[in-house]
């Protein structure tokens, strides 16, 4: 993004705006927009591309280490030890910051795939206990089941934060998960999110719901407002929570 100045521009008028609002956004790094050749940075590139963010933005604090690292389609998925050296390089870089060791998908793999994470980045860890865990349930809410996040608690002892999920409205993507999907749909699936989901246990800290504003066109929407700026139903379940 920041050897892009279009990608750069939006994402300093995003970043001012959340300083304006005194919200404390939560960085996530993956391929940049536009990038086809699914090539994947060594620590070392990722790790400048951290420090960089860090200077140009010395007030963001939370990261996570890669997004959906755990997902099929991600080169990541069988590269653990990548993804464990992406978390090392990124906590050397900014001891103070938090950073979260990966964004992991409610998928098959998941509970493995965080094992053997924890087991190869347990010497690095030290005082600062076990790695914070970014989850994307989007299984588990659309299918209004709590097996996914239930079997992340089993997996680790860490936090668990909930950095994306929400109810599906309408998506073209190429993913093949068959799950439901309309504005009431997504009404009920959010319920169940902040309802069944976020009670499972203390160690679930944060949500983050995916997406607030829906683009025009765009190949996934679970946005709690359309392009044209109305209000959808699961707003309601977000304001009440």
């Amino acid at each position: 993004v920041l050897t892009d100045p279009e990608q750069t521009a939006e994402l300093d008028r995003y970043l001012a705006g959340a300083k304006a609002a005194k919200a404390r956004p939560l960085l996530t790094f993956n391929q940049t927009r536009g990038d086809d050749s699914r090539a994947l940075p060594t620590p070392e590139v990722l790790g400048r591309q951290f420090r960089a963010l860090r200077k140009r933005y010395p007030w963001v604090k939370e990261y996570a280490t890669w997004n959906e690292a755990n997902y099929r389609h991600q080169r990541t998925a069988t590269r653990i030890r990548l993804v464990v050296a992406y978390y090392r390089a990124m906590q050397r870089a900014c001891p103070t910051c938090t950073i979260l060791a990966s964004e992991v998908l409610d998928g098959k793999n998941m509970a493995a795939w965080v094992k053997e994470f924890e087991r190869l980045a347990r010497p690095t860890q030290g005082r600062h206990g076990r790695p914070i865990w970014g989850l994307h349930n989007y299984i588990d809410a659309n299918r209004f089941r709590t097996s996914g996040t239930r079997a992340l608690l089993k997996a680790t002892r860490g936090t668990i934060w909930i950095t994306e999920s929400g109810g599906i409205v309408k998506r073209t993507n190429p993913n093949k998960t068959p799950l439901p999907e309309g504005q009431w749909h997504a009404k009920r699936a959010t319920a169940w999110l902040f309802n069944r989901l976020m009670p499972l246990s203390t160690r679930i800290r944060r949500v983050y719901v995916y997406q607030w504003n829906a683009p025009p066109n765009a190949s996934w929407d679970s946005a709690l407002i359309d392009s044209g700026g109305a209000s959808r139903p699961a707003l309601s379940v977000v304001l009440q929570a």
